[in-house]
Order: structure tokens, then sequence, then C-alpha cells
């Protein structure tokens, strides 16, 4: 009897065991997965940006106010990927207290 419990336990501790394995495995490989399409996809940003001068060269030429705009948008997109400072936060809290009343 003692033999067969045993046998019953080890058996149900191992699929146990198995399954909690399988299940790692799985999220890690989702992990993996969102980080390379993370790195693909941040790549694929920085050459757009990095390209972005000279699509943009040939629409702006003779066109000041489109060169004008179009610099901008890109200072505007290089400025939301650097992250803000100590004082930026500040200065921006203050803002929002003083619009708030």
């Amino acid at each position: 009897m003692g033999s067969d419990d045993d046998d019953y336990s080890g058996s149900v501790v191992g699929t146990v065991s198995d399954k909690a394995s399988s299940a790692k495995d799985a999220v890690a490989d989702k992990a993996y997965a969102a980080r390379d399409t993370v790195s693909d996809k941040a790549s694929d940003a920085r050459e757009a940006v990095r390209q972005a001068p000279r699509r943009m060269r040939p629409r702006a030429q003779g066109n000041p106010p489109a060169a004008g705009v179009i610099t901008f948008g890109l200072e505007m997109l290089v400025s939301s990927l650097i992250p803000s400072t100590e004082k930026e936060r500040e200065a921006v809290s203050q803002l929002q207290e003083t619009w708030s009343r």
C-alpha cells in the first residue's frame, strides 16, 4: 500500500514539476520575443529619424516655412525621446499648480 501511494505522489509531483517548467519556458519565450520586437521597432525608429532630414530636404527646398515646420517637428520628436530633467519636471509642476487655480 505504501509503495503505491509513494509512486502516485511521485508521479503527481513530476507532472506538476513538468508543467511548471513548461510554463516557465513559455513565459521566457514570450519575453524574448517581446524584447526582440521592441528592439526591432526602436531600431526602425532610429533609422527613420536618421533618414528624415535627407528625405525632407527636397520637399523643403525653396519653401522656408515648410523647412521650419519640418525642423520643429523633428526637434519635438527628438526631445520626446530624451528623458526630462528634474528642473523641467519642477517647472511643469509649477505651471500645473498655477493653471489649476
